[in-house]
């Protein structure tokens, strides 16, 4: 449902994006500029995009570039990139309700969080975010972290339909041309409101184990764990942004 609001936090808008950031702030990558409060990406055959101050994005799309495409990177890495600059913490994780609060599973692409909710969905468990949640402190308890769900819609490869046996998705939601990834919605579950976090999973696929093993880890290891799951934790680290030790 279109939310109702005076005047947006945030414009996405087409047209022109800077050839180069400036400054003595900038971190230059291959083909991405950052500095704390811009971000220049050029996507080759796709489009640039252009953030600035946490609330603008600008958008130059290739001529020739398909829209999936285009919106893949424009809710990925600038929205992420927007994100950061308002030093938010988007956390690389998906997410599951339970009980009064949510449980997350974090872990690196492909290690399979979008395979866990799904297969938790099939067994009767309501999905809270898909790929990334963004953490934010309670209002009313400073000592409670709270998420909040990104776009409800999971994006799976072919062999994470079979693996839980939900029903494939058509070519339609093909996420992008030539890409085995899928569009799986859950718009009819959705539920934006912050929900307090009342465990983290961090999934590690490099075990040879055939049975899963859960280990408790300690707060230094939990600490950097979720450093490493901060969703493109390269924009955190050149706009200067850091994980509170209050998290």
């Amino acid at each position: 449902m279109p939310a109702d609001f005076d005047k947006p936090d945030l414009t996405i808008t087409l047209g022109s994006v800077p050839e180069r950031l400036h400054g003595d702030d900038v971190v230059n990558k291959v083909r991405v500029s950052m500095s704390p409060t811009e971000y220049l990406q050029k996507v080759i055959n796709v489009a640039s995009y252009y953030v600035a101050n946490g609330n603008e994005i600008r958008i130059d799309p290739n001529p020739a570039a398909d829209e999936k495409s285009v919106r893949l990177f424009l809710l990925s890495n600038a929205m992420a990139a927007a994100l950061h600059q308002r030093n938010l913490i988007p956390l690389h994780a998906s997410a599951i309700f339970h009980e009064d609060g949510i449980v997350l599973f974090c872990g690196p692409s492909g290690v399979g969080k979008s395979t866990t909710v799904t297969a938790l969905q099939a067994k009767g468990y309501k999905v809270f975010s898909d790929d990334v949640c963004v953490l934010k402190p309670s209002v009313n308890n400073p000592d409670l972290i709270m998420a909040v769900p990104s776009y409800p819609m999971m994006k799976l490869w072919i062999d994470s339909f079979n693996k839980t046996g939900v029903q494939m998705a058509g070519e339609e939601d093909r996420i992008r041309p030539h890409l085995a990834k899928y569009a799986r919605f859950y718009h009819d579950e959705y539920e934006i409101a912050p929900r307090p976090i009342k465990r983290v999973f961090m999934l590690d696929s490099g075990s040879l184990e055939q049975r899963a093993i859960i280990k408790e880890m300690s707060t230094i290891e939990s600490f950097s764990a979720l450093q490493r799951n901060t969703y493109r934790h390269v924009q955190m680290n050149a706009m200067k942004n850091e994980i509170s030790t209050s998290l």
